[in-house]
């Protein structure tokens, strides 16, 4: 006979592209969608989800929705620790309808300097039912954008403040403020 059966993906999008370059980097605000499907002819009940926030990555508090079909709320964290509301014990969703599907989503903002090594963000969902789990997971390259800036003064400091040499046959003291304001860390920097 038929039996309850689920089916579940997981997908991710650039809400908040804080370089502008159009891809997903450091800074950036994305927004994770889990979908869940019941492909059977009979409701599934008591349909949890449980999460993590990635790691190198920080929730957008009160960001997490859940769309019924019908209506979309808000999840709120009632009882956790942390302020995420799907992971600790998850949330039940509760009954599935046959042909029918659920989705969730939240935000997390990626942080502007990962780990030196870190280039993906990786996210797993879990859902659970009586019959059986299922463990949707989305892996995120992210695109790195290396940038330095350079302010060359001439002068001479005291008290660190620059005082500007006119034309006079003075030493000239040079300063350099080297500024990394691109999203990935720079290493073996070299002025000539």
């Amino acid at each position: 006979p038929p039996l309850p059966a689920l089916v579940a993906g997981k997908d991710v999008e650039v809400v908040n592209d804080a370089d502008g370059d159009g891809q997903i980097s450091p800074g950036d605000t994305i927004l994770y969608t889990v979908v869940i499907q019941n492909i059977s002819l009979f409701p599934i009940l008591d349909v949890m989800i449980s999460d993590t926030v990635p790691l190198h990555t920080e929730y957008v508090g009160d960001s997490t929705r859940f769309d019924n079909g019908t209506t979309v709320t808000p999840i709120p964290d009632d009882d956790g620790v942390t302020p995420f509301p799907l992971d600790e014990s998850g949330v039940n969703l509760g009954t599935l309808p046959a042909k029918g599907s659920f989705s969730i989503t939240f935000q997390v903002t990626i942080d502007n300097f990962p780990p030196v090594g870190v280039d993906t963000i990786v996210n797993q969902a879990v859902i659970n039912t009586v019959d059986e789990e299922l463990k949707p997971e989305v892996e995120t390259l992210l695109n790195f954008e290396p940038a330095i800036e350079l302010i060359k003064t001439a002068g001479t400091a005291a008290d660190g403040e620059v005082y500007y040499i006119q034309q006079t046959p003075s030493l000239v003291t040079y300063h350099y403020v080297i500024t990394n304001i691109g999203d990935t860390y720079l290493s073996d920097i070299i002025i000539t």
